[in-house]
């Protein structure tokens, strides 16, 4: 009996050895991109209210917002993009981590870099797009950026009367004309 327990104790502390520091990478590793999200994030809000201070008093004023980073290819008839973003609520202060992607279909050609900023007129529509996610569809880009001349303004949507939606052109070059498909939803790794 008393070798028995020996080897179960033996057995949970070689696991506990060996799993110890995978967990310790893996929270490090979280940490990290909650940062790296987070600095986008200052570093978009600060360029967006260079090119539209306006905006800072909508975001100020507004129950919730979220900036995500817009990565994507445009070739020919098809395209598609991704990204990650932080919602954040500023009744309780929470930061809710989410993820982006999007499919495209029509004609354009390009690379693009954008940083999207959502403003949320309502606490409801942002605790469903926290909660639930959103999807968009419609729309078009246009936006030119050159990297040594710095960021550029893109066009700004309003989606209905629950939420703006400004781009921010960083590096790249990117024309299209297309209908687009928008999905948001929450990172199930980082938060």
């Amino acid at each position: 009996m008393k070798q028995l327990l020996f080897r179960c104790l033996l057995a949970c502390l070689t696991i506990g050895f060996t799993w110890g520091p995978a967990l310790a990478e893996d929270k490090a590793k979280i940490a990290k991109e909650r940062a790296e999200i987070r600095s986008m994030r200052d570093q978009a809000l600060a360029a967006i209210y260079r090119q539209k201070p306006e905006l800072k008093a909508k975001v100020a004023a507004a129950p919730g917002y979220a900036v995500f980073t817009d990565y994507g290819v445009t070739i020919f008839f098809v395209g598609g993009a991704g990204g990650s973003g932080i919602a954040v609520n500023k009744r309780n202060r929470k930061e809710t981590f989410m993820n982006m992607g999007q499919a495209s279909a029509g004609l354009g050609l390009g690379v693009k870099d954008v940083r999207l900023l959502l403003i949320f007129k309502t606490q409801q529509s942002f605790d469903y797009f926290v909660e639930h996610g959103w999807e968009f569809g419609g729309g078009g880009t246009a936006a030119v950026s050159v990297a040594e001349k710095g960021a550029s303004a893109a066009a700004g949507g309003d989606f209905g009367e629950q939420v703006e939606k400004y781009g921010l052109a960083k590096n790249g070059l990117m024309f299209e004309t297309t209908l687009t498909g928008t999905k948001y939803w929450r990172s199930s790794s980082l938060n």
